[in-house]
């Protein structure tokens, strides 16, 4: 557990090196500078992840507001259902009675229900950048497809628990992906919030984000549900 770069939490738990969803924006990789079929191909556990949480939850001074499962990697990846490593790790958050968000891209994630359902100090969230399949396929290759996402949310709506979602990276193109119709389709299912967030490190153009971001914030406005804009979108407005 690690200070976090999020400027939404204040923690992150990071227990996965790579990912298999294979996303083609992710920083993380770009951060560590692996090739992508590195970054898919070789991911694996931190075998002692389980542990090392322990000792750092031991050594906290005071508690966190909230910690982020995870901020670099997915930790809902195919890898997790051999290691099952996610819910060990969630089950060590319960234990010291640790506030968490959860954020994935993975339909997976209704494994851990019965965790969630009964522990009101966490949010889960899907990350849900399009309600487009080929373009979710283009982007995020091997991550579930948008329908299994939507209906994971909906599930963990249904069963009480608090949802987010995370709609970051806009992708500089309506034809692409249409934030607006994300808030509509999402808003009834998102108890927590939406949180909006640039498509980085690749030139994606200001005058894009410039015009949609303000649109953005009205239609949660307007809908009535809570949202986080980021930085690099509240800087351009």
């Amino acid at each position: 557990m690690i200070k976090s770069g999020v400027e939404y939490e204040d923690y992150a738990c990071n227990f996965y090196e790579g990912c298999q969803h294979g996303c083609r924006y992710c920083y993380s990789r770009l951060i560590k500078r692996w090739s992508y079929w590195r970054w898919v191909e070789h991911a694996q556990p931190v075998l002692d992840a389980v542990q090392l949480l322990e000792k750092d939850i031991a050594r906290l001074r005071e508690k966190p507001k909230d910690v982020m499962v995870c901020s670099s990697t997915d930790p809902y990846q195919p890898l997790d259902r051999k290691y099952g490593l996610t819910r060990r790790m969630l089950e060590t958050l319960i234990r010291a009675n640790l506030p968490f968000s959860v954020l994935t891209k993975s339909a997976d994630v209704i494994k851990e229900i019965d965790l969630f359902a009964n522990y009101p100090n966490c949010r889960i969230g899907l990350t849900i950048t399009t309600l487009n399949d080929e373009v979710r396929r283009h982007y995020e290759p091997f991550s579930s497809s948008v329908v299994k996402r939507l209906g994971a949310l909906k599930k963990l709506h249904d069963a009480g628990v608090r949802t987010w979602v995370s709609m970051e990276p806009i992708f500089p193109s309506l034809k692409e992906t249409n934030p607006i119709d994300i808030i509509e389709v999402l808003a009834d299912y998102v108890t927590d919030e939406f949180v909006f967030g640039k498509l980085n490190y690749q030139n994606a153009p200001d005058d894009f984000y410039r015009e949609i971001t303000p649109k953005i914030i009205s239609k949660c406005q307007e809908l009535g549900v809570k949202f986080f804009v980021k930085r690099e979108l509240r800087e351009l407005l």
